[in-house]
């Protein structure tokens, strides 16, 4: 989805793959079937698989700590994939990015939650971090030599750390 969504056809795709189109509309109906399938899997790989990853840690605080550094440190979530999607204005896309941010946001809410914040204040913090995250997808796609060496990533999600999880 380098191009967006709605620049990707089943030739370029089926091409991409190094298969024939016949063979692509074997495993998929048509190109929603498809999209359908890859939004499928960005949401397990990207939602769901890093949730289930932070259960094993200690603490919320832990586990927020984690997510920031998962997010744009360790290469967990691919950056340029999440920029397609959160930017796409294809109706399936959307719908699939709603759903998912919804879920983000729920899961950040639900651990200011637990670290003892009242439901508005967990509400305010996590939309917070989570613009936060989005902020820096759109500002890395347009001027990645922003945070080009590790260092600069670090020192940034060590800033925003200090500034959503106080102490």
């Amino acid at each position: 989805m380098r191009a967006g969504s709605s620049a990707v056809s089943i030739d370029a795709v089926a091409r991409q793959l190094g298969v024939t189109k016949g063979s692509f509309y074997w495993h998929f109906a048509d190109r929603g079937a498809w999209l359908e399938a890859v939004l499928a899997r960005w949401e397990t790989l990207a939602t769901d698989a890093v949730i289930a990853s932070l259960a094993e840690l200690p603490s919320p605080r832990a586990r927020l700590r984690r997510l920031f550094e998962i997010a744009l440190l360790d290469g967990t979530l691919q950056l340029a994939i999440e920029v397609a999607i959160v930017s796409s204005a294809e109706p399936q896309v959307r719908r699939a990015a709603k759903r998912v941010s919804k879920r983000r946001l729920r899961y950040i809410e639900e651990q200011y939650r637990l670290m003892g914040s009242a439901r508005a204040r967990a509400r305010v913090a996590a939309l917070l971090a989570y613009s936060a995250f989005v902020g820096v997808l759109q500002t890395l796609s347009l001027t990645p030599a922003t945070l080009s060496s590790n260092a600069a990533k670090r020192a940034y999600v060590d800033h925003v750390l200090r500034s959503l999880l106080p102490e």
